[in-house]
């Protein structure tokens, strides 16, 4: 599996320090650069384009939302924001710009990693700590749509069995497959959808009205 590139947008050197320090020791990642400003920031993805890029809401203050914006709209970058404000506003209007993922900086590393996980297969990510502040629920359901959008039409039927209790074999037989085939298949379905277990699965599709 080919690893994720990553772009750091911060200004405040510890940070700077910080996040490659722990985004270089996860696997599956690649930090390409930390760009320590707006400029640096478009320079570096003009050169290199990121697949996802961890940018600091308050980067010179204010530039977090335009780095983003100028990184969804000129290279497709899915964005991961870090933020200290926590209320359903500010994280709505972080979302609007088509930001995937929204991180507390007082929050630990792995919410940030679930997020740039997330991000790069499209999906939306929302810090564990605001998610009860989030009253309204269309967020919650865009991020399990596009879950499921992820999914082609032969893994969504697949999901639907596992859900519904059916074994490798018993699934590969209803599909007219190979148990490795469902194996495989089973496999890209659990990382899409960031699943661990059957009960994750279960879950997923009660939600999304598989069964």
């Amino acid at each position: 599996m080919s690893r994720i590139r990553i772009l750091i947008a911060e200004d405040v050197a510890l940070w700077q320090d910080g996040l490659r320090a722990y985004l270089e020791a996860q696997d599956g990642l690649e930090v390409l650069a930390v760009a320590r400003s707006a400029s640096e920031a478009k320079a570096i993805a003009a050169a290199t384009p990121p697949d996802v890029a961890v940018v600091d809401m308050a980067i010179e203050r204010v530039s977090g939302p335009a780095i983003a914006h100028h990184l969804l709209e000129a290279h497709g970058s899915r964005v991961v924001m870090l933020t200290m404000c926590e209320d359903e506003h500010c994280v709505r209007s972080i979302l609007d710009i088509g930001v995937r993922g929204v991180v507390l900086k007082r929050s630990e590393g792995a919410e940030l990693l679930n997020a740039i996980q997330a991000a790069a297969k499209g999906c939306v990510y929302i810090d564990s700590s605001l998610r009860p502040q989030i009253r309204c629920e269309s967020v919650i359901q865009l991020a399990a749509q596009q879950r499921l959008d992820a999914l082609n039409e032969k893994e969504r039927a697949l999901c639907r069995l596992l859900a519904l209790g059916h074994t490798n074999t018993e699934a590969g037989a209803l599909l007219g497959v190979s148990v490795r085939n469902v194996e495989a298949r089973r496999s890209r379905i659990m990382a899409k959808l960031g699943a661990e277990t059957r009960a994750d699965l279960v879950n997923f599709a009660l939600e999304m009205k598989l069964i």
